[in-house]
């Protein structure tokens, strides 16, 4: 943590500064800058996409930090095996985040379904590690975990965007901020499932319910930003 607090502290001393609009001595006035009120957000516009961002990946980052501890205690794992588990619940993203991006731009028609699978898939997906069953079949699980919540965070942020081209950094902030709270909130909540009976399964079961039932706010074309595609150039 220490290392990369110094190496973000040492990218944002080395970036470069807002360069202020010089004005010529009786050439016009630079034009002030526009100042937008934050409630132009309007929440309830944006909230199919902070549904499909705080789903896939806030609930994708809460199962991966107790993934292996639920395999440990309810599965008799070793923390290897288990460990291999977890690791691919966040390491399919890898693929998956720019996975998404591609289908924007390149399968405009086909984005919306396919985010609708991939929350399907999540939280199905998440629904078999609460089994705790075979290694093979927990593996596989969780590397759909991994690619399922890749998939909507390019569309989540592109959308935002596109929703607020006046405000589009503080959009694709605001949805973003919704999937820490789910974070924030939802680590030690499920945490304190595993005081209950089942090691913790309950609370993954209620993730896997959240998950697949997040379809239900699947944003429109329009919201995704698909009715202006993402250029190709």
């Amino acid at each position: 943590a220490a290392v990369l607090s110094i190496f973000s502290l040492t990218a944002l001393l080395a970036s470069p500064r807002d360069r202020e609009r010089r004005v010529e001595p009786g050439g016009p006035a630079a034009p002030p800058r526009a100042r937008v009120p934050l409630r132009e957000l309007r929440p309830g516009g944006l909230f199919p996409l902070v549904a499909i961002q705080a789903t896939s990946f806030g609930l994708n980052v809460v199962v991966a930090n107790w993934i292996v501890v639920l395999l440990e205690r309810a599965g008799d794992y070793s923390t290897r095996q288990a460990a291999v588990v977890g690791a691919l619940t966040l390491l399919g993203g890898v693929v998956s985040r720019p996975l998404g991006g591609w289908i924007m731009r390149e399968r405009p028609d086909e984005a919306r379904p396919l985010i609708a699978i991939s929350l399907v898939a999540g939280g199905a997906a998440t629904a078999v590690l609460a089994w705790a069953g075979p290694l093979p079949v927990m593996v596989l699980a969780g590397a759909v975990v991994g690619i399922a919540a890749g998939i909507p965070f390019a569309p989540a942020f592109y959308g935002a965007a596109k929703a607020r081209p006046n405000m589009p950094g503080t959009s694709v902030a605001y949805v973003n901020a919704f999937a820490s709270v789910v974070i924030l909130v939802g680590m030690p909540m499920l945490g304190l499932t595993f005081s209950l009976p089942g090691d913790g399964r309950i609370g993954f079961v209620i993730i896997a319910v959240i998950w697949v039932l997040s379809v239900l706010a699947l944003p429109s074309r329009k919201l995704l930003g698909l009715e202006d595609p993402p250029s190709r150039a």
